[in-house]
Parts: C-alpha cells; structure tokens; sequence
C-alpha cells in the first residue's frame, strides 16, 4: 500500500484513524483523542459504519488481518474491546 499526500494531526489518536480508515479524521468521528470526545459531530470519537478501516475491507475479500499494540480508537464510554 502506498499513501499519497497523506497528512498527519498533532494528535494520534485522529492520524491513527485517518491512516486505518483512508478519510480525514473528521470524517470519521475523530478530530481529538477519544478521552475528550463530544456530541459535536466530528468529535464523538465513535466511527461511523460507512468508515469501515482498511484491515475490515480486506478481511471481508479473504484476507486474515489483526492489529498488535496501541489502538486507542473506541470513545471511552464503550470501554476496552479486545477482539480481532
């Protein structure tokens, strides 16, 4: 894979997102890290079902995939999930 004009935040939390999903953090309910997470629209930390992340699109055409290390992408009202 290969990222052209890819952009990062100040942030990981929404560069991480933007990098997973291939969208502008905004876009995906990510504009702060997911502790400070608002109703606002772009804020709520909580991406949207048509934001499906690279690693779900390549899963649902055969691929096996899995994420290791720091995810930080849930809002903190749902806790910490750990499924792959």
């Amino acid at each position: 894979m290969k990222f052209n004009r890819f952009h990062t935040t100040a942030l990981c939390s929404p560069t991480r997102a933007a990098m997973l999903t291939g969208r502008n953090h905004h876009s995906v309910g990510m504009a702060a890290i997911t502790e400070i997470a608002t109703a606002f629209p772009g804020t709520t930390s909580a991406r949207p079902p048509s934001a499906a992340p690279v690693a779900e699109v390549l899963k649902l055409n055969g691929y096996n995939t899995a994420c290791f290390g720091k995810w930080h992408q849930l809002p903190v009202w749902e806790g910490c999930v750990w499924s792959v």
